[in-house]
């Protein structure tokens, strides 16, 4: 009867400092090892619709003002007409984002065994995910195969971060004979 051993649990917060980093965490695959399971969550997906469309305006703003900058002082109202056009776009009269003014949040997984060999990653948008690696199978995005022990890493990259904070955990465990 093959038993699931918990092999490692790494939790933390992130804040928008932390977009475009990587986290790499160690854990030790016992020899063995006939799977590996990662649970792999994060909250929030996507900021409120006010901070969304606060950010909105923000990056808008900040456009505009470069775009005014190189079209000079004689044509800087068409920098400004623009913003305000984008906005309206993207805000409309209810001056909250539309479904694709809410950029989620971002975070995805990659795995590499104790070889240093790449074995993988999950570049996945849902924010709860079950992966596994075998050597007869895997999770799309990883490579199934021998699994060696010793020390293994997981690298979490925040690809983008829109909130405030945002709360990540990753479970790992070994089915073991």
């Amino acid at each position: 009867m093959a038993l699931e051993r918990r092999l490692a649990d790494f939790s933390g917060s992130l804040g928008p400092v932390d977009a475009r980093t990587h986290r790499t965490f160690g854990f030790d695959v016992p020899g063995g090892c006939r799977a590996l399971r990662l649970r792999f969550d994060y909250r929030p997906k996507r900021p409120t619709e006010q901070h969304s469309a606060a950010l909105i305006r923000a990056a808008l703003e900040a456009r505009a003002q470069a775009l005014a900058a190189r079209l000079g002082s004689t044509q800087a109202h068409l920098a400004q007409a623009w913003a305000e056009a984008q906005q309206q776009r993207l805000l409309g009269p209810s001056a909250t984002p539309g479904p694709y003014g809410r950029t989620p949040n971002l975070l995805t997984l990659s795995l590499d065994d104790a070889q240093g060999a790449y074995r993988g990653a999950a570049h996945r948008h849902d924010p709860a995910q079950e992966l596994w690696l075998a050597p007869e199978t895997a999770s799309p995005g990883f490579v199934a195969g021998p699994l060696p022990a010793g020390r293994w890493t997981v690298t979490l990259t925040v690809h983008g971060l829109h909130t405030a904070s945002c709360r990540y955990r990753i479970q790992i465990g070994a089915v073991t004979a």
